[in-house]
């Protein structure tokens, strides 16, 4: 499998339209078919045709509306450049994230999903910084995604709210900078957010937990299109490692892996990436760290894979 096919999403999809007829791939339209009824209450209406799968973090997912594809676009840019999967790091504890961080990239990892929410920005910038000056990796070869909490929604507040993120991050800029839910004020928020994507400090920008009606009076007013919405998804009743019925215990999920002899956790991230999702699953756990990688060079075969899809649909709700 090629390095393309092994780190990045939707790789013949983007690759393809660099031709530049801006076509949609037959692959796309399947997948845009194939969502919604997974994601029934937070998926833009049929008009946005130009729907681009979902990028999931842990048991969170990014979903992609474009509106207009450019060869300039910071969507095409996410879509081209993002990598399908990536490390959480939401209740990662500050002393064991940086090592958890070192980890990932050596295995191979190449996206951080980050958030001020976490309380650990601090001791992921250390580790960065650290994994850049040893020469494991360069920044821009790394994604890196933070959010805006909700206390920083005032206009004012939200260029100080990610110059803090970047202080910390000890980073000059994201990739992706989320609102982490929406406020009593979207259009104002989103105002200052595009003034974060015009100085560059943000590289592209988005929203996380937005309803239907949200994202649609959000794109109504928005001068750059959302490059993503963040909602919860995975195969089951519950988030990958929760409590009551976690996913790991999800008799589909058990079975096909025994039958494919891997863990339940490569299974249902594997079940993300067929769906179209890039997978961002979270832990500390070298061990696991490395085993979460381990889901590109095999697949679920057709006769598997269709049985989750006869089981209770999946989950939506909450945030990372």
């Amino acid at each position: 499998m090629s390095f393309l096919a092994r780190h990045f999403l939707l790789p013949s999809w983007v690759f393809a339209s660099f031709d530049f007829r801006y076509s949609i791939d037959p692959l796309l339209v399947r997948r845009y078919r194939l969502v919604p009824r997974y994601l029934p209450k937070y998926l833009p209406p049929r008009k946005y045709q130009h729907f681009i799968g979902t990028f999931v973090v842990s048991q969170v997912s990014l979903q992609v509306p474009l509106k207009v594809l450019s060869l300039h676009s910071p969507l095409l840019r996410f879509l081209s450049q993002n990598p399908s999967v990536g490390l959480g790091t939401w209740a990662a504890a500050p002393n064991a994230v940086g090592g958890a961080i070192t980890t990932a990239v050596k295995v191979g990892y190449r996206h951080i999903d980050c958030a001020q929410m976490y309380g650990n920005e601090k001791q992921i910038g250390v580790a960065l910084k650290k994994v850049f000056k040893d020469g494991l990796v360069k920044r821009e070869d790394l994604w890196i995604t933070s959010k805006l909490w909700n206390t920083d929604h005032a206009p004012e507040d939200v260029p100080k709210a990610l110059n803090r993120t970047l202080r910390d991050l000890q980073l000059d800029y994201v990739d992706l900078y989320l609102i982490h839910w929406p406020g009593p004020d979207i259009p104002s928020t989103w105002r200052a957010m595009e003034a974060l994507f015009d100085s560059g400090k943000a590289r592209a920008i988005g929203v996380s937990n937005f309803s239907v009606n949200q994202l649609e009076d959000l794109l109504a007013v928005a001068r750059v299109t959302p490059a993503v919405n963040q909602v919860k998804i995975h195969p089951g009743y519950s988030p990958l490692g929760a409590s009551g019925t976690p996913i790991l215990k999800n008799p589909i999920v058990t079975t096909v892996a025994e039958k494919l002899g891997k863990t339940p956790a490569q299974v249902a991230l594997r079940w993300g990436l067929q769906m179209g999702h890039s997978v961002v699953p979270k832990s500390t756990n070298e061990a696991r760290i490395e085993q979460n990688f381990d889901v590109f060079d095999w697949s679920i075969p057709e006769n598997l894979f269709a049985k989750f899809s006869e089981s209770e649909k999946a989950s939506i709700g909450g945030s990372l």
